[in-house]
């Protein structure tokens, strides 16, 4: 059985491309690249230049021109997708603290306006979490109805 779909040599896949797709240097001029993978449990900056001593040794005129870890290399590549998602959970719970202060403004404007109602009902009998009750069902009213407008309201 074979699997048509890979018929050549797969392309490696890297979680950031070149846009333009020029390679800078000898590896455009078409000077063939290598890369070295390295697994250690020391520390990976004195081995580096063990390893590099080592390739110079035999191979005098191969240059070693850039050593890096591979999770720093990983990290960088997907730097700006991490930006754009802890700018966007941020502008995401600024937005979530603003609407809940609108809702408090509202719910507080209305408590002031119904004090004397509030007081009246308290003369009446009615215990604290009855007018608890009252004012936070009128809120949650409001935050309900405002949802469904928001739902229904057609994208742009």
């Amino acid at each position: 059985m074979r699997l048509l779909a890979l018929r050549g040599r797969p392309r490696p896949r890297y979680p950031k491309q070149s846009r333009t797709g020029i390679l800078p240097g000898p590896v455009a001029a078409g000077a063939r690249s290598y890369h070295l993978f390295v697994r250690t449990e020391r520390d990976p900056d004195a081995l580096a230049t063990v390893i590099s001593r080592q390739i110079w040794a035999k191979y005098p005129d191969q240059p070693v021109t850039h050593v890096a870890m591979l999770r720093r290399t990983i990290s960088d590549s997907i730097g700006d997708q991490r930006l754009y998602t802890v700018l966007l959970g941020a502008f995401a719970a600024i937005g979530l603290f603003l609407a809940l202060l609108g809702v408090y403004g509202v719910i507080s404007y209305s408590v002031t306006r119904r004090t004397q109602e509030i007081g009246v009902r308290v003369a009446l009998g009615a215990g604290a979490a009855d007018v608890l009750r009252m004012v936070m069902g009128q809120g949650l009213a409001l935050i309900a109805t405002g949802a469904v407008i928001g739902l229904l309201r057609p994208s742009s």
